[in-house]
């Protein structure tokens, strides 16, 4: 295997990454704007920003980060971003995420979440919501 590239190989990829950036091609990766509401431990509650030309509407939507992947999970990328599609909408969108779990909460089991951070960011939205 020839980890070193030919000269040829390099003029190539330059030639790739040079169409990419003038042509388009590049995945818009800028999260959704949001603004922290609440936290706590082990919880952070966001309410995503509304677009000033759409009008709000409907109950708001909590997204409620999976406990085995990031929050990034709603908001991959612009156009292919589940929390777009909501703000887009104009629902109002929050988040819930557990932020960095680390060794001294090993003690936290799934009770934590369901009786804790689920209910708390609930109270939390519906609150910053109006109702």
């Amino acid at each position: 295997m020839d980890l070193i590239p030919k000269p040829d190989q390099v003029a190539s990829a330059a030639s790739n990454v040079a169409h990419k950036v003038l042509y388009g091609g590049l995945a818009d990766l800028r999260p959704m704007p949001r603004t922290l509401i609440d936290d706590g431990p082990l919880r952070e509650v966001y309410h995503y920003r509304p677009q000033k030309q759409v009008k709000t509407t409907g109950d708001p939507v909590l997204l409620v980060t999976p406990l085995a992947a990031p929050a990034i999970c709603f908001d991959l990328r612009r156009d292919c971003s589940l929390v777009e599609h909501f703000v887009k909408a104009g629902r109002p969108t929050y988040l819930v995420e557990y932020g960095e779990v680390s060794f001294k909460d090993r003690n936290f089991g799934l009770e934590h979440w369901v009786d804790e951070v689920i209910p708390e960011a609930i109270r939390e939205v519906s609150q910053h919501a109006g109702g």
